[in-house]
């Protein structure tokens, strides 16, 4: 894998700081008022250094919200603010979160590792190289792209299954043949969910 002299490790504070700052963003976007002015935390340098999150709400065990960038293009806190933001607010399958709903929402922030575009001779092969658990996938075709962070193992734990919903995801027609796609991986570091109901101010 090439290294991105953009992509930096994260210490499990640093990924805490990060989701504490994503969820005050949140509770921001929602309730304007909701906190003091001047009560900023102090990010670090790795924040400044290009990045590319993704940012995931859960009304109680359910889905509430998820975006995320897959390639950094922009400052890492800069890009989770803006996804932060972004999932509770523009994601087009839920309607934005309302004030009522914070109390019982969780953020978590996945970080992306640089991505490896995977070489394979066929369908078969492409299959055993893949990590379930692992590797989030992007899969692409003709402008059609999409992902699944590693996450998503879970529900998909078969690779044929993950890769045949993840063409469906990215709208790729089925005759196309899997030789034909654009396939990339990464890994991602997770911060710890953080229920935004007993979010204390930065200080």
């Amino acid at each position: 894998m090439n290294v991105d002299p953009g992509h930096v490790e994260l210490s499990s504070a640093a990924l805490t700081t990060l989701v504490r700052l994503a969820a005050r963003t949140i509770t921001v976007a929602v309730v304007p008022s909701a906190w003091p002015t001047g009560d900023d935390a102090t990010p670090g340098d790795d924040f400044q250094r290009p990045g590319a999150s993704f940012v995931t709400l859960r009304l109680g065990t359910q889905l509430r919200g998820c975006i995320g960038s897959l390639s950094a293009c922009r400052p890492l806190l800069d890009d989770v603010l803006r996804n932060a933001r972004a999932a509770a607010l523009d994601d087009p399958r839920f309607e934005p979160l309302a004030a009522p709903e914070l109390e019982h929402t969780s953020v978590e922030i996945a970080v992306l590792s640089t991505t490896e575009r995977l070489a394979f001779a066929d369908e078969t092969d492409l299959m055993q190289q893949l990590r379930p658990g692992l590797d989030g996938v992007i899969l692409a075709y003709a402008g059609q792209r999409a992902t699944y962070l590693p996450s998503v193992w879970a529900q998909l734990p078969q690779p044929h299954r993950f890769v045949e919903q993840l063409r469906h995801k990215a709208g790729i027609p089925v005759h196309i043949p899997t030789v034909d796609l654009h396939v990339e991986r990464y890994t991602v570091s997770h911060s710890p969910r953080l229920h935004i109901g007993t979010l204390a101010p930065l200080r």
